[in-house]
């Protein structure tokens, strides 16, 4: 029994401080969204069905209604298409069909069946999965 709790014990503290060592937090919505935020100076507040994400260098407001799942991370590995310069979402097939132009990455996805996509924003391409 003591051997157990030991172990336990040891997990535990090896699971902590190895997520103290990752930089990022990533989250992830229902949707398949994910955005990462840099935990250094991170907090964390709930306010009005949202959770706000706060740290020296930026603010996000995430729905927590459509919330999934959050993870520690040791890259901003997450993909945030950002339509800074209001130019149409170009989006394309893996084979490289046109499957039309969008005003948003939101009006793209929902319009698309499930499957994955490449996505073309002003000079920025990236892959998308819709589900």
């Amino acid at each position: 029994m003591k051997k157990g709790i030991i172990i336990a014990a040891a997990l535990a503290l090896c699971s902590a401080s190895y997520a103290y060592d990752l930089p990022y937090l990533v989250f992830q919505t229902a949707a398949g969204d994910e955005k990462s935020v840099a935990v250094d100076g991170l907090e964390m507040t709930i306010s009005g069905g949202k959770l706000v994400v706060a740290n020296s260098a930026e603010t996000q407001e995430l729905d927590l209604a459509s919330l999934k799942s959050m993870k520690f991370s040791d890259s901003s590995s997450a993909i945030q298409l950002v339509n800074d310069n209001n130019s149409s979402v170009e989006v394309f097939s893996v084979l490289g069909i046109s499957c039309g132009k969008f005003a948003d990455i939101n009006d793209a996805k929902a319009s698309l069946r499930p499957g994955i996509y490449v996505v073309k924003i002003g000079a920025k391409t990236q892959k998308i999965a819709v589900k």
